[in-house]
């Protein structure tokens, strides 16, 4: 199974990809379940990242463009945990080690076999509008489904 995930900045900024956990299948050269992030939108062609697997946890990413491809590949013969990862956009003139926990935020826990999105709720916009994201989590777990989680930062 093959999943992917198009992270689009705002025009002018970058994105920040913060590996929150992650726990899959370890294999030698990340034969069998493994997450990597590439620069750019259209496809795997351009600079990657990395490739991870096993359950160390990644270093943060900051993308050298306004956008990052995230692609998650298992072969499902082994189930794991998972990973979950929060990403926000950044100034690239201002980007700093800031602490990911100083943002409001409710913190999701998977579960497995389960599919759930959860929003803080706000009233000056519009939640289904994912291009002005502040800040989103995405959680794989059990490894087929997928939570997502977007919310701003407190004035």
């Amino acid at each position: 199974m093959d999943c992917e995930w198009l992270i689009q900045a705002p025009v002018s900024s970058n994105v920040q990809l913060i590996f929150l956990t992650f726990d899959l299948e370890t294999s030698e050269n990340c034969t069998y379940d493994y997450v990597q992030v590439f620069s750019g939108m259209e496809d795997t062609s351009g600079p990657m990242y990395g490739q991870y697997c096993t359950n160390t946890l990644p270093q943060d990413i900051i993308s050298i463009t306004d956008s990052l491809l995230v692609r998650f590949k298992t072969d499902g013969s082994i189930t794991m945990k998972g990973f979950s990862a929060s990403y926000v956009s950044v100034d690239p003139f201002e980007i700093s080690e800031e602490d990911p926990t100083s943002y409001s935020s409710e913190m999701v826990t998977p579960f497995p076999g389960s599919l759930k999105s959860i929003y803080k709720e706000e009233t000056d916009h519009d939640t289904d509008d994912y291009n002005d994201f502040n800040e989103n989590h995405l959680i794989v777990n059990n490894p087929f489904y997928m939570n997502l989680k977007r919310y701003r930062r407190e004035n």
